[in-house]
């Protein structure tokens, strides 16, 4: 039910190996021995440094030639920037000895990455002789350059475990850490039950929701409003486990400021995990003090990782509630009590139509109607209300925990469905036209949008029109624009005009 790697510069002393057979269950004499090497860019040359040179390339044949195996992965502590550079080379020995390094962070099925893809190379051995050998060769450092380039650990291994991590690993995230062997923070595999039937990372809800984000056409990428943008954070792998831990993605909405995204970290209160997590990704200095070699500059990779998976690279300790990401079991009864009406309408219709719309393109609509529109209208009456409140509990989730703001979320996510998730995309311009019918002036610049609203909307519905327009929207709605000097000039010069 979950899974951790182990890091470390040298192979673990026999104590410390048969406590990790003894509590995970692995097999005696498995070789922990691994070659120590860094792997890096250097003036657009690929540059390795390993202890024994002999030793590194005849691990690498072993695995690789004589053992019959594909390819290795190899965990890097190396910048995101210097791992795509590398993505595709070839570690270039001589004409008979060369490997192919491919960056497996690469953009590939966003849903079935694993959660520290970002930190992980491919190794897999090349036949044939580069063209241009001066193109390929790679840089080999002595063992006098040691630490000059960010460590890579070739073939680290990947270790199960079925309950909440032992004592073991707790000692490797505390004050005075395991000075030999230190662990990746663990992450939840597809078997455990928070991604289970009932939660909102079931597999099976993902894949829908990445096939919603397919068929939501939007018509450039700045564009996208914020509630998709969210949507899409929330199921990206590296962050899964932050958000199950009680993190969350929250909207910051000051008047007159541009919308931002702003990740929330739980701090260490949670169980084992949750704290080793957070102590990572919260740059807990402490903890970074006293990582054994290898393990502090991969831990600061960690976290830079999360930077660039969030939009303005926003990190703080949560303070308020997170979010629960389990899913109620339906109750038909419930539903029938409540009533509805037998004309298929309103939200009823647009989920309907984007039933419609996945499977015209080839798409598997059996989620929305197994798990949201057969529930929402027994006995032949269709109860609006909660077939959206199904639809956003299962697939477009709020990724924050404030339940008075789930009105503006959910209105947002009604006025896509009749939208962008059905093929009919809108700029905010011809947004702002149809919601507000001439009651603004909106001047859109390079990279954001500037909104003024002649009216005074409610918090809640500035909260909902800040979720449809694109990261970056101002949005001035509840005050004159020209009581600060900051607001006058911005209004005077960009919309006002």
């Amino acid at each position: 039910m979950w899974r951790t790697w182990p890091v470390y510069r040298n192979a673990p002393n026999s104590a410390t190996l048969n406590e990790i057979r003894e509590k995970f269950g692995l097999p005696d004499g498995e070789d922990w021995i691994r070659p120590a090497a860094g792997l890096g860019m250097v003036d657009g040359k690929l540059k390795l440094w390993t202890e024994k040179e002999e030793d590194f390339f005849q691990y690498l044949k072993r695995e690789l030639r004589t053992n019959g195996r594909a390819s290795i992965l190899a965990l890097s502590a190396a910048p995101q920037e210097d791992l795509q550079r590398i993505h595709g080379l070839v570690l270039w020995r001589s004409t008979l000895v060369n490997y192919r390094v491919t960056w497996v962070g690469a953009p590939a099925d966003e849903q079935n990455r694993h959660p520290y893809a970002r930190r992980f190379l491919q190794i897999a051995p090349v036949d044939a002789v580069p063209k241009n050998v001066s193109d390929h060769e790679t840089i080999i450092e002595s063992a006098e350059h040691e630490g000059t380039l960010p460590p890579l650990m070739i073939d680290p291994k990947e270790i199960p475990f079925p309950d909440e991590p032992s004592v073991l690993l707790a000692s490797s995230f505390s004050n005075k850490p395991n000075k030999q062997l230190w662990f990746l923070p663990p992450v939840r595999t597809e078997g455990h039950p928070d991604m289970g039937k009932r939660s909102y990372f079931f597999s099976q809800s993902r894949e829908f929701r990445q096939c919603l984000r397919g068929v939501a056409k939007i018509s450039n990428q700045w564009e996208e409003p914020v509630a998709v943008t969210l949507q899409r954070l929330a199921d990206e792998p590296a962050l899964r486990d932050i958000l199950l831990d009680g993190g969350a993605l929250c909207v910051e909405e000051s008047e007159g400021e541009a919308t931002r995204i702003v990740l929330d970290v739980r701090p260490p209160e949670k169980g084992i995990t949750a704290a080793i997590r957070s102590r990572v990704i919260l740059g807990d200095p402490v903890l970074l003090a006293d990582l054994p070699p290898g393990a502090k500059e991969l831990a600061l990779e960690l976290r830079r990782d999360i930077e660039a998976i969030v939009p303005g690279g926003r990190i703080r300790e949560a303070k308020g509630e997170g979010v629960d990401w389990s899913v109620p079991q339906t109750d038909e009864r419930d539903i029938a009590e409540a009533g509805g009406v037998t004309e298929m309408k309103g939200y009823w219709h647009h989920l309907f139509a984007l039933r419609q719309h996945v499977t015209d393109r080839a798409g598997d609509s059996s989620p929305l109607w197994n798990i949201v529109l057969r529930h929402s209208a027994p006995d032949g009456k269709y109860n609006h209300p909660y077939v959206l409140d199904l639809f956003s509990l299962n697939f477009w989730r709020q990724p924050w925990g404030r339940p008075a703001q789930a009105t503006a979320w959910n209105q947002a996510v009604g006025d896509l469905l009749a939208r962008e998730l059905v093929g009919k995309p809108e700029t905010p311009q011809e947004r702002s036209e149809r919601r507000w019918e001439g009651r603004h002036t909106l001047t859109q610049l390079e990279d954001h949008v500037v909104v003024a609203y002649g009216g005074d909307l409610a918090l809640s519905d500035v909260l909902e029109w800040r979720l449809l327009y694109p990261l970056g929207t101002v949005i001035y709605a509840r005050s004159l624009l020209l009581d600060q000097e900051r607001r006058s000039r911005l209004d005077s010069e960009l919309v006002l005009a």
